[in-house]
């Protein structure tokens, strides 16, 4: 039975994390080695996200809290959301930043 080049690359790294590096016996192919799919490198979150709260525009009390991106959203964040102290669903507003 065939196995793809991923597969035997997943059981080695598997296989050296339990026996450790040493122990461990062949070598892991490097992920450049193997042709065909390309890898999407994806961006991490970083300084771009902000944590935010978000609060009741009726009762002002703080139910939400969330991240949002500064460079794609660099205005406030306004939500219909539901207020679990007034009961509804009512329009929720950005307030300062969290740390």
């Amino acid at each position: 039975m065939q196995f793809p080049p991923s597969a035997h690359a997943l059981v080695a790294q598997l296989a050296e994390r339990i026996l450790g590096k040493n122990e461990a016996s062949g070598s892991i192919p490097d992920r450049g080695s193997f042709k065909g799919k390309e890898e999407i490198i994806m961006a991490s979150k970083g300084e771009q996200r902000v944590k935010i709260a978000l609060f009741c525009t009726v009762c002002k009390n703080r139910n939400y809290i969330t991240t949002r991106n500064k460079v794609n959203t660099p205005e406030k964040i306004k939500l219909k959301k539901f207020c679990k102290h007034c009961r509804k669903v009512v329009e929720h507003k950005e307030t300062e930043k969290l740390k």
